[in-house]
């Protein structure tokens, strides 16, 4: 059995409100064991479409029952449905299965095919719209949430990604299903989950709606974004932070983008007051660990930096990466005005290689100890005091140039106590050690969390919990419980006799994950 809708709600509560020691869980659904159709009575539908999607050409639709028409069945088997009208007034179809034989459980689904033509072991992925289609989809889907009331589904949350015709492009979104909305206020997204955020990736925008369907005005209070990393989730056009929503046919909305400020999985949660209650959607993104970046961040009166976050890939500007194994220097220009520059030089007769280069001094004044200089924007420091660590170092046996490297920094400008830290990757491929000794102490209706965290290789630890056994558990699946660099967490709302899962992932300084440590549970 699955917690409530009401549950549900609160426990999105207590995640966004405690994120850095608190969270959340699902209780387990119980499987179909043979196909039973259910009408689509209450459904709500998101589609995000990045620039270059064939289906939704970059735009952004929603659907539900107060604006479209949604027609179809929900199956334990198969999700057929198509909807029309929504806020761009055309038709979208989605068919949407497990592997033939299966039946929808909670996890995530990868390897998909295109629905009717899908073979054994391949989950189906096929969404149109009007007049067009793919050839080809590839992509994956997560059941979030799943119910069976007996064998017929009575409520699902499913997060969905399409790539048509090989595309790098996504169409994106989620897809809630049994939920009552008649006479209620009800943000249209419950989850959003960004296609993962490589060089060449645009940032996508989406558009989030908040419609009062009760016979009541309803008052939008400040809307903010809350949780562990709320800075790399912007509210970029926010229509709804005051606004008073006339009964029946109110509505309002917040854009959104995901412009991560480091690298790896993060969360946060939108916090959305409507009259007295408080609704929350869960924000997730990854930003791969494997490219090209310099990431800094810039303690308040640190003069280089100027208290500042700065994130700098191939995708918002040109980065050059010269030297070899006695020296690396990094040139990023991000155009007019944001030039920097990064030097850092072992000590005479030592070579770039993983471990701690302590006492560093500005280069090229250092002498003969370690040297280090960070310097842009027109400011740099006359004297530099700080060190570098080097967590990975490979240079080309032909000509010594740097094929993967991975770095972190801490530069203390004219001896001044606040500090500028940043992290360089360059094609960095390594797994982190992961957490050990996870454990669960429970009692009425919550679980306290312990870990041991690696003592070396990692930056933070991401938990996440999902019903026990789902599918393929990832940083980004199932419902935030922490990110951070501690070792505890607290989770509430749990229902009696249910079964969680819970998963921990390591994440490195240049964004790699580690393999999980899993622990599973039943609430007391």
């Amino acid at each position: 059995m699955r917690p409530s809708t009401r549950v549900r709600k609160s426990l999105l509560m207590i995640a966004a409100l405690a994120m850095a020691g608190g969270g959340l869980a699902e209780g387990s659904g119980q499987a179909a064991a043979t196909k039973l159709q259910s009408p689509v009575s209450t459904m709500v539908i998101t589609a995000f479409s990045e620039t270059g999607d064939l289906i939704a050409e970059g735009s952004q639709a929603e659907f539900d029952t107060s604006n479209a028409v949604i027609t179809g069945n929900v199956a334990g088997d198969e999700l057929d449905i198509t909807a029309s009208g929504g806020t761009l007034g055309n038709t979208f179809s989605f068919d949407i299965a497990p592997p033939p034989g299966a039946v929808f459980a909670a996890g995530e689904y990868l390897s998909v095919q295109q629905t009717p033509s899908r073979r054994a072991g391949h989950p189906g992925l096929d969404i149109t719209s009007t007049n067009e289609s793919c050839s080809t989809d590839t992509g994956s889907f997560e059941v979030r949430e799943i119910a069976y009331s007996g064998k017929a589904v009575s409520s699902l949350d499913l997060l969905y990604e399409q790539h048509c015709n090989g595309g790098a492009a996504a169409l994106f979104g989620e897809i809630r299903f049994g939920e009552p909305l008649t006479g209620t206020v009800f943000v249209a997204s419950q989850s959003i989950t960004w296609p993962d955020v490589t060089p060449d990736t645009a940032l996508t925008q989406v558009l989030v709606p908040v419609r009062n369907l009760s016979t009541h005005p309803v008052q939008v209070g400040a809307v903010t974004i809350v949780g562990s990393d709320p800075t790399s989730f912007v509210d970029g056009n926010d229509q709804c932070s005051g606004d008073v929503l006339t009964p029946l046919t109110g509505w309002c909305y917040v854009s959104l983008g995901f412009i991560p400020l480091g690298v790896g999985p993060q969360t946060a949660m939108l916090s959305v007051p409507l009259g007295s209650s408080m609704e929350y959607v869960q924000l997730d993104g990854t930003t791969s660990g494997d490219q090209f970046s310099l990431s800094m961040t810039s303690r308040p009166g640190d003069y280089v930096g100027q208290g500042q976050k700065y994130l700098y890939t191939p995708a918002n500007a040109a980065m050059s990466l010269w030297g070899g194994s006695t020296g690396l220097a990094i040139d990023v220009n991000a155009g007019i005005g944001s030039l920097w520059t990064v030097d850092l030089y072992p000590a005479t007769g030592e070579m770039l290689k993983p471990g701690v280069f302590a006492n560093a001094t500005r280069y090229p004044f250092n002498g003969s100890g370690n040297g280090l200089s960070v310097y842009g924007q027109s400011r740099g420091c006359n004297t530099v005091t700080g060190s570098f660590t080097v967590q990975q170092a490979v240079f080309s046996p032909v000509d010594g140039a740097p094929e993967q490297f991975a770095a972190t920094f801490v530069q203390h400008c004219e001896g001044a106590v606040p500090a500028l830290k940043g992290t360089i990757t360059y094609g960095s491929d390594v797994t982190p050690p992961r957490v050990s000794h996870l454990a669960a102490v429970t009692s009425a209706a919550s679980a306290r969390l312990t870990w041991k965290n690696p003592g070396s290789g990692s930056a933070y630890t991401v938990v996440r919990v999902q019903p026990a056994g789902a599918l393929n558990p990832a940083p980004f699946t199932g419902v935030a419980v922490y990110s951070g660099a501690g070792n505890t967490a607290t989770m509430g709302g749990l229902v009696k006799g249910s079964r969680y899962l819970i998963t921990a992932f390591t994440v490195d300084a240049y964004g790699d994950v580690s393999v999980a440590t899993t622990l599973t549970f039943t609430a007391v």
